[in-house]
């Protein structure tokens, strides 16, 4: 079971939304992409890896590996945002401030995400 286009696109407006309600610019427009270990390999050397199975460009394209379960990919979507929005505000990846903030927004996107009929 994969997550449906409809609900990375509500991820992603919750992050989105949090973010900039915090100060952090989000770059637009961004890509969420699920691919296979196979694809990443042959894309990697392009992209950075902000942890295992997560990849971010900086131009605006965050990769999940596709084998994870739905509470993996969106847990890695989220940090993948956070990701891209700190590199486009302070120029590197801090990973400390990424897994923090992912930590506290993971129970909000899930009640968000679930809770509401869509």
């Amino acid at each position: 079971m994969s997550l449906s286009k409809n609900e990375i696109q509500r991820i992603c407006s919750y992050v989105n939304n949090y973010l900039l309600a915090h100060g952090i610019n989000v770059p637009y427009p961004y890509k969420v992409s699920l691919m296979s270990i196979k694809d990443i390999e042959m894309i990697k050397e392009n992209l950075t890896e902000v942890e295992e199975g997560l990849y971010i460009d900086h131009k605006g394209l965050i990769i999940v590996r596709n084998d994870y379960l739905p509470n993996v990919v969106i847990e890695k979507i989220i940090k993948g945002i956070i990701a891209l929005a700190v590199v486009h505000s302070y120029g590197k990846i801090l990973y400390g401030f990424i897994e923090k903030l992912a930590n506290e927004l993971y129970d909000r996107v899930l009640v968000f995400l679930y809770s509401q009929k869509s």
